[in-house]
């Protein structure tokens, strides 16, 4: 079945057949260039360009083209064309893609990458503060690349630089935080020995007939002052089988070794989560992605195997396991929590696990991070950025109203700077500031006199206010972008019910004002 560029120059009553296209454009169609007609952009996978009226059609370049020319090719994956004039009366094109953004001044003869430097905003799977200089910061990305960026002197938006680009997930460092490891779709590892100037002078592959996750998981050795990691097979040799690899740095190349237990016999899964306790480096933890966990408490050499109740992790990235700092016995893990709760604690070393809902709704977790004396546990979900209080033995939205709505894919503690720093799926990097802990009464009290139940909710919810009585008042609803939905009276005070399933499921932001102040709460409808 072929796919054909059509014209018509009489409002669409007759139709021309034009030249074939190699392949179907996506949703950014084809887009004819205002200031030449005869120049048509389509969109998919490549960029297809027509000079001649949509006669013919060739390749812009093909994708695999950008990798060795990051400045003048398009990345893969088209999203949306463009045509502008500035000030001068200059025409220019620009090209949105996975990539980033590319600007041309010829229609296409030439281009240049705008997103290689400067980046401050892109799809983040990890992001990582240099354990040695907490003014440096890692990231690594979809399609942009693995950057990097030094945040000195920057008091909002920090600009990273692009190294790579690809797809770059679990940033891990080695050799007491001098060296670093990161990761590509399929299992292909690099090594950077000067990870703040420098390229990857390393690589290594798992070549295996059952890899793990698609960024497979990576961390740090047991031993701090290794130069190793290790890593999520995979079988180091090829064919089947999940084993725990060991990449080492020696000698100018990476070394790979290979523990012995192959939990894909044993467990009919790959291995998607690894952890290590600081306190016993005896005591191992590993999740696989069919929701089935295993422990060691003698370094490897012998494995248990949990009960198949654990959350799955994600098909891109794995679970989350984080073993606390204080006691080797104590285990979170976090997955999909769609069907099952998303966050489960062991506290007798992986044997059995409870449960860690209250406040927490059904999302899917990515990480986790804890403060320097784990008084609360911070979560990156699909929900967005939260906090367990253990003292009140319930999670909290950290979002607030000037957090972005979006999935937060990673986070870390940064105790050099009191904060928690959370990586987000498009929206950047944001950093929430630790100033002092409050008691769950204190954030109620504060919280504007009102409150929401049930939240999340199927729909219907109720608001009840308390303290000073509120008068001629109105409730506001918006939307995840700000868009304002409904505005109706809110003039009791004994609580009042309102159905927003009307909206369809999604994050919305009520506002209750009377004139004088205004109280903002998120809701959401699954």
């Amino acid at each position: 079945m072929g796919f054909f560029a059509y014209r018509s120059d009489d409002f669409g009553n007759t139709w021309e057949k034009l030249g074939q296209l190699e392949s179907e454009p996506w949703g950014v169609g084809i887009y004819i260039l205002p200031s030449d007609p005869n120049v048509l952009f389509a969109g998919e996978v490549h960029c297809q360009v027509s000079r001649n009226g949509g006669q013919s059609w060739v390749r812009r370049n093909d994708w695999w083209a950008y990798y060795p020319n990051v400045e003048t090719a398009l990345h893969a994956d088209m999203m949306h064309f463009s045509e502008y004039t500035t000030k001068t009366g200059e025409v220019f094109q620009l090209v949105s893609n996975h990539g980033g953004l590319n600007v041309s001044y010829n229609k296409l003869l030439n281009i240049s990458n705008l997103g290689l430097t400067t980046l401050n905003v892109s799809q983040y799977y990890d992001v990582r503060t240099d354990p040695l200089d907490p003014f440096f910061i890692y990231a690594g990305s979809q399609d942009q690349g693995f950057q990097r960026a030094n945040s000195f002197g920057q008091d909002e938006a920090v600009l990273f630089d692009q190294v790579i680009s690809g797809d770059y997930g679990h940033l891990t460092f080695s050799q007491n935080g001098q060296r670093l490891w990161i990761v590509y779709p399929g299992g292909s590892v690099s090594y950077y020995g000067d990870p703040y100037s420098g390229g990857s002078v390393a690589g290594w592959s798992i070549e295996s007939d059952n890899e793990s996750v698609w960024i497979p998981p990576m961390v740090e050795s047991p031993y701090p002052q290794e130069n190793a990691v290790y890593v999520a097979g995979g079988n180091k040799d090829g064919g089947s089988g999940s084993f725990l690899i060991r990449l080492e740095f020696m000698f100018g190349d990476i070394v790979a070794t290979q523990n012995p237990f192959n939990f894909k016999l044993e467990s009919g899964g790959e291995v998607s989560a690894i952890g290590f306790a600081k306190t016993n480096t005896d005591y191992w933890y590993v999740a696989t992605t069919n929701g089935r966990f295993f422990y060691s408490k003698n370094a490897g050499q012998d494995w248990e195997q949990t009960i198949n109740f654990i959350p799955d992790g994600h098909y891109l990235y794995g679970q989350a396991i984080l073993v606390s700092r204080f006691d080797e016995n104590r285990v979170f893990l976090g997955g999909s929590g769609y069907t099952n709760p998303a966050v489960y604690v062991s506290e007798d070393g992986g044997e059995t696990f409870q449960s860690m809902t209250e406040g927490l709704p059904n999302t899917l977790v990515f990480g986790f991070a804890t403060d320097p004396e784990e008084k609360m546990l911070f979560a990156a979900t699909e929900a967005g950025p939260y906090v367990y209080i253990f003292e009140e033995a319930k999670w909290f939205d950290l979002s607030g109203v000037d957090a972005p709505t979006q999935t937060y894919w990673s986070v870390e503690y940064v105790p050099d700077f009191n904060l928690v720093r959370f990586g987000t799926y498009g929206r950047g990097i944001w950093d929430f500031e630790i100033q002092e802990s409050v008691s769950a009464g204190e954030v109620a009290e504060n919280a504007g006199e009102w409150s929401v139940f049930p939240n999340p909710s199927a729909g219907k919810i109720s608001i009840t206010t308390s303290g000073q009585k509120i008068k001629n008042s109105h409730l506001e609803i918006f939307d995840s972008t700000g868009k304002l939905l409904s505005k109706q009276p809110f003039q009791n005070n004994s609580g009042r019910q309102f159905d927003l399933s009307v909206f369809g499921k999604g994050v919305y932001f009520l506002r209750l004002e009377n004139g004088k102040k205004s109280r903002i709460k998120k809701v959401v409808i699954h």
